[in-house]
């Protein structure tokens, strides 16, 4: 695809956190969200403030806090 945006909704790295061995397994969870979304997101749309930061640098313009019910043509352009 030539452009993908991630719409991120759930807090996995804290579902690790709460489970069994938590304080080992939420920082690979965490570590692995961020690289799946750094390698396969062109931009990402994080339901929350909550949500894990999963861009290196925090100022960086990949990643945004939005409210978002379904698909709007904001996030949709027919035939791009």
């Amino acid at each position: 695809f030539n452009h993908v945006v991630g719409v991120v909704h759930t807090n996995y790295k804290a579902y690790a956190r709460n489970e069994y061995h938590g304080m080992l397994t939420s920082p690979l969870v965490g570590l692995a969200s961020s690289l799946l979304v750094r390698a396969y997101c062109h931009k990402v749309i994080k339901l929350s403030n909550v949500l894990q930061n999963f861009c290196q640098d925090e100022n960086d313009e990949k990643e945004n806090v939005m409210n978002v019910h379904g698909i709007r043509s904001d996030f949709l352009v027919e035939g791009l």
